[in-house]
């Protein structure tokens, strides 16, 4: 079985602890959310923290996609409201950005026949939680090996196939009467 913690920080700070029971081996990895990501992301007045706690599960996922490959996973995720979306596939409410990148990870985990379970984990309790907030050695402790995170290429064009000024709700569909 494989196990993974992630979290965010509303710097932009990701990270993503991933145990693989079979080898006992801890690995992590760490990225601060490109720019170019948030830009695309409705405004909210939340430093985008949920967005943020979304985008580290799927660095979680691509991060180490082909050890998820035919397997059964298990990530640990301490905002209610991510864990809520990403257990039902979508968010509730003008969250059409989360909703696009919901749709796309149960794609790929799909595609990647990868069977998903999130848990609720205390914030003081997650493993990810405190390099998002400082430079520690906490995975170091676990013995835990860095892997550079990778992010998929759809993520940076989560509009690209929408209408995006009537589909971000900016400006009103047109309808005319003849």
């Amino acid at each position: 079985h494989l196990i993974s913690w992630t979290d965010a920080a509303g710097s932009g700070d990701m990270a993503a602890l991933f145990y693989n029971q079979a080898t006992g081996i801890f690995q992590y990895t760490t990225m601060k959310c490109p720019q170019t990501l948030t830009e695309q992301w409705l405004p909210r007045r939340d430093a985008y923290i949920g967005l943020l706690e979304l985008t580290a599960i799927v660095m979680r996922f691509t991060t180490w996609r082909l050890e998820l490959e035919d397997a059964l996973w298990t990530t640990w995720q301490d905002n209610s409201g991510v864990l809520h979306a990403v257990t039902k596939g979508g968010a509730t409410g003008i969250h059409q950005d989360a909703n696009e990148i919901l749709n796309m990870l149960w794609l790929e985990l799909h595609h990647n026949r990868t069977g998903l379970f999130v848990g609720k984990v205390e914030s003081g309790a997650n493993m990810a939680d405190e390099p998002t907030r400082t430079l520690t050695d906490d995975f170091l402790s676990l013995g835990a090996v860095w892997r550079g995170p990778i992010l998929p290429q759809w993520l940076f064009h989560i509009w690209e196939n929408r209408p995006s000024p009537v589909f971000r709700g900016e400006i009103s569909p047109l309808v005319k009467d003849d």
